[in-house]
């Protein structure tokens, strides 16, 4: 399970809600054991890793050949999607389910576009090489770096 932290602005309010991409899997009829959670308040570079991570995770479902035809979306939200690997083909529901949940990440927009411009930098810098990632942080970059000639 991949997960975010939800992002708190100064006065408390939410403005980023957690972000959850997870794999439903058959139980082994063990109970999970209990986390011993620290109390800690994340750092800036926890709140990035952990965003980062969701997106790095679910932009894997359905670009390799392999997990292509393997898997189906039993929930899907704009936060939140479980899936599970199957033997059957990925619908088009539920690729456009994945695709709806990772658009926020690709442009930066929707509930990331309230992160504050630090973060969103970092957050660029850890997912800038995903294949559908095309921020406009990206093409400022891009349009600020000079060309180099031979």
């Amino acid at each position: 399970m991949h997960s975010s932290y939800p992002i708190f602005d100064e006065d408390s309010q939410l403005f980023v809600p957690s972000i959850t991409f997870a794999n439903m899997e058959i139980s082994n009829g063990l109970k999970p054991t209990k986390d011993d959670l620290t109390h800690e308040i994340p750092t800036q570079n926890h709140l990035v890793f952990a965003l980062a991570g969701v997106y790095l995770a679910s932009s894997r479902i359905g670009n390799e050949k392999d997990q292509k035809s393997r898997v189906i979306v039993n929930y899907a939200s704009k936060t939140f999607i479980i899936y599970s690997l199957t033997d059957s083909e990925i619908t088009p529901e539920a690729l456009k389910a994945i695709e709806t949940f990772e658009q926020p990440f690709e442009k930066l927009s929707h509930h990331l576009a309230e992160l504050p411009a630090d973060l969103k930098k970092q957050l660029c810098k850890h997912i800038m090489h995903a294949p559908r990632h095309n921020c406009s942080h990206c093409k400022e970059n891009i349009e600020e770096t000079p060309l180099m000639e031979d």
